[in-house]
């Protein structure tokens, strides 16, 4: 998987965040701040980590988590859905709370 225009913008627009860190991965990236891996930008769509507490908001929006190949899947990176994905606060709103549950 190519890395295209649209995971460079997710990037930007998660930049209110501080210093995320990103490093290939999967075709893409994935997201460290503060050396907390809490996401990935992967084919223009975000991922984050979802924790017990915010899993049913992914859940109940439909989103399904990152399926890297036909036989994996990555069972706590859910897809951010595209209108958050589009309003930068509230994209760092939601990746602040997935990298918040490692604290």
């Amino acid at each position: 998987m190519k890395q295209n225009l649209q995971d460079y913008v997710l990037l930007d627009r998660l930049s209110e965040l501080g210093e995320v860190d990103p490093r290939p991965m999967f075709g893409g990236f994935g997201l460290f701040l503060e050396g907390q891996f809490f996401g990935l930008v992967v084919g223009g769509q975000a991922y984050f980590k979802a924790w017990p507490q915010t899993l049913p908001r992914y859940e109940g929006l439909g989103m399904q988590p990152f399926q890297p190949s036909p036989t994996t899947r990555l069972k706590t990176y859910y897809q951010v859905p595209p209108e958050v994905a589009r309003d930068p606060r509230q994209l760092c709103e939601w990746a602040r709370e997935s990298w918040q549950g490692f604290r």
